[in-house]
């Protein structure tokens, strides 16, 4: 009790599977409400580019939720997560809105189009 069977998945799995899918999304959704992230969790680890509408499936990863929708298509039954040493299967019906990922990415593209000079704007002088 407490550690992994002889088919890999520890208690705390099988545990989770008891739990109804409101619980585990209501989870999912405070999980993602942190903002405290670094500009490498704002990356879908499918397009390594900045999340867009982003998602959390229920190993906690988060996607970009037209990259992951396209990794599933056809497959009701889901896929295996797509993050390495991840063997959880995601499915589509799954997906949560990652609200925390999302509000860090609009803070972050905020701030870059703030400080991101106009280059009508920027004179360049070199000083001896």
């Amino acid at each position: 009790s407490g550690g992994a069977d002889e088919g890999g998945t520890s208690d705390h799995h099988s545990a989770a599977s008891d739990r109804s899918n409101d619980d585990i999304e209501e989870d999912l959704v405070m999980e993602s409400a942190d903002i405290g992230l670094s500009e490498t969790d704002l990356r879908c680890p499918l397009t390594m580019r900045m999340l867009a509408d982003p998602v959390i499936s229920r190993c906690k990863h988060v996607y970009s939720r037209a990259a992951i929708v396209e990794y599933l298509s056809g497959r009701r039954d889901g896929r295996r997560c797509p993050v390495a040493g991840c063997s959880a299967v995601v499915k589509v019906s799954e997906l949560v809105a990652a609200q925390g990922h999302q509000r860090r990415v609009a803070q972050l593209r905020l701030i870059e189009e703030f400080a991101t000079p106009d280059d009508d704007n920027i004179r360049v002088t070199q000083i001896d």
